[in-house]
């Protein structure tokens, strides 16, 4: 939070792309909707298992149709409503690349098609 306006600000810009979401918990596997993603976190929604602030799992998230999916290591840092939120560990060089590749190509992607439905 900013001590000096009181408003919560952000190192960099959260991207809303709605996509399903699976994660690993102690004993199986949940899953739920990206709510949005940013090169050094992210937030669910609609999680099928909670978990707890400082808990670590396992992400795996298809940015966009027809691409691998990632598969990111976060530490919860705080619950929602409905879900989680984290930020991502030990995301090395390679790996940190992929993940601004796919969210570039799938904020783009949602620009073209908003375009090829706007109204004439």
């Amino acid at each position: 939070m900013n001590s000096d306006t009181g408003k919560t600000t952000r190192a960099r810009f959260r991207f809303k792309l709605p996509c399903p979401v699976y994660y690993s918990v102690d004993d199986g596997r949940g899953q739920a909707h990206l709510f949005d993603i940013s090169p050094d976190g992210v937030r669910v929604a609609e999680a099928s298992r909670p978990l707890a602030p400082g808990s670590r799992t396992r992400l795996s998230v298809q940015l966009s149709e027809g691409a691998d999916p990632l598969e990111l290591e976060v530490e919860v840092t705080r619950q929602t409503e409905t879900g989680f939120a984290g930020c991502f560990v030990n995301l090395d060089k390679q790996l940190a690349h992929q993940l601004w590749d796919g969210i570039a190509a799938a904020a783009k992607a949602r620009l073209s098609d908003a375009a090829v439905d706007a109204p004439d």
